[in-house]
Formats: C-alpha cells, sequence, structure tokens
C-alpha cells in the first residue's frame, strides 16, 4: 500500500514542518526575511561545481542574489547560467593530482597542499 504523501498527486497536501528554536509547535508559518545574497564556495572539478548552479539557479528563481565562488575556469560556464562569479585562487588540476597521489585528506595530502599549492 502507498501512503498519501508518496503519491504525487498528494505532494501538496504533505504537511510543512520548520524548525522552530523556541519550543513552539504551533507550526506558523516563517515568514521570510526577504531577498537574501547567497555565496556558494565549491573547489574541484566541474562535476563539483554543477550542484551548486542548478541549486543557485533556485534559490535565483526565489529571489535571492547568488554568487558561486570556485577556480577562474569555470567563471564563464557560471555566468552564462545568469550566476554572478567570485575567482578564487588555486589550480582544480592540482588539487586532483593531490587526492589521486596522496589519499585526500591524510597527513601527506594536507603537507602537501600546505606547503606546495600556490596561492595567488
Amino acid at each position: 500500500m502507498i501512503s498519501a504523501y508518496a503519491r504525487s498527486d498528494a505532494i501538496d497536501d504533505a504537511p510543512v514542518i520548520y524548525d522552530d528554536y523556541n519550543g513552539s509547535s504551533n507550526n506558523a508559518p516563517i515568514e521570510s526575511p526577504g531577498p537574501l545574497r547567497i555565496t556558494c564556495l565549491t573547489i574541484g572539478s566541474r562535476g563539483d561545481v554543477q550542484p551548486f548552479i542548478a541549486l543557485c539557479k533556485g534559490l535565483k528563481a526565489e529571489g535571492h542574489a547568488v554568487t558561486i565562488a570556485t577556480h577562474v575556469e569555470f567563471g564563464d560556464w557560471i555566468r552564462s547560467h545568469g550566476i554572478n562569479f567570485a575567482p578564487i585562487a588555486g589550480d582544480p588540476a592540482q588539487l586532483m593530482r593531490l587526492c589521486v597521489e596522496h589519499d585526500m585528506f591524510t597527513p601527506g595530502f594536507v603537507r602537501e597542499a600546505w606547503f606546495g599549492v600556490r596561492l595567488y
């Protein structure tokens, strides 16, 4: 048997649950503070950046001002989706090489990244 909430035609009837840090249980709607300025920071390959493009497109459609901060190589691609871009230093190819050579976040990786990566 399929739950009423699992059916696609019942999605609009699903309850909305809010986190309420004051401990109230009245489920009163939360008022939006208005449009936010959101910056998403990501490093790595195109596959690391792509999900943030989708996220930012959704946030932008909701009226927020969004920026993705990542490697320069992805700037034109990000801007082509109508999203602001902020460059960060570093070479994603060098980062990937370090990940493969040292197993990510091992002491060797951290040492090489700390002393070996040129930050400009």
